[in-house]
């Protein structure tokens, strides 16, 4: 069985490093590590998604409609959670979100967690999330850092520098 892991911007380091940071992984399934070539290099606000999820539901059609593909699962690579509702309409296999994810695995940590995002037009959108996802109560802010998500190929430590946290 097969897990996709589906990065809905067209940045191919970005997947890679998602991959190289799943690859020791103990898991029975195999994980297929993919980017929609044609979405913005990054996902930062809702033009950026908007572009980005219509990529990324062609590309779910297109795995579903192959005869030598069987997805066990598909996961959204993207903490604003790109075209979550839109992709669960289009197959009956889980499709998971990891910004949905995080924030019930946060709750299972602790009682408040907080969300640090790269830019501030990117805030709208995980408020919108927390509120439809049912987390507002837990959700004790949003910090932008002004720092272009792309950045961080460059400066993998940016957020922890931008918001001195050691």
């Amino acid at each position: 069985m097969t897990i996709y892991v589906i990065n809905p911007n067209a940045s191919v380091l970005m997947t890679q490093q998602l991959k190289d940071e799943n690859s020791g992984l103990d898991i029975s399934s195999e994980l297929v590590f993919l980017s929609c070539s044609q979405s913005p290099k990054s996902i930062e606000g809702y033009s950026d998604g908007a572009n980005a999820a219509f990529y990324l539901l062609q590309l779910i059609e297109e795995i579903e409609c192959r005869e030598d593909t069987n997805p066990e699962a598909y996961i959204i690579a993207c903490f604003d959670d790109t075209g979550l509702e839109a992709a669960r309409e289009l197959t009956a296999r889980p499709v998971l979100g990891i910004g949905q994810s995080s924030m019930h695995a946060a709750t299972l940590l602790c009682y408040k967690f907080c969300i640090i995002t790269a830019m501030n037009r990117s805030v709208p959108i995980l408020e919108r999330n927390v509120t439809a996802y049912g987390f507002g109560l837990q959700c004790a802010g949003f910090f932008a850092v002004n720092m272009a998500v792309l950045a961080l190929k460059d400066d993998p430590d940016g957020y922890q520098k931008v918001l001195k946290i050691a």
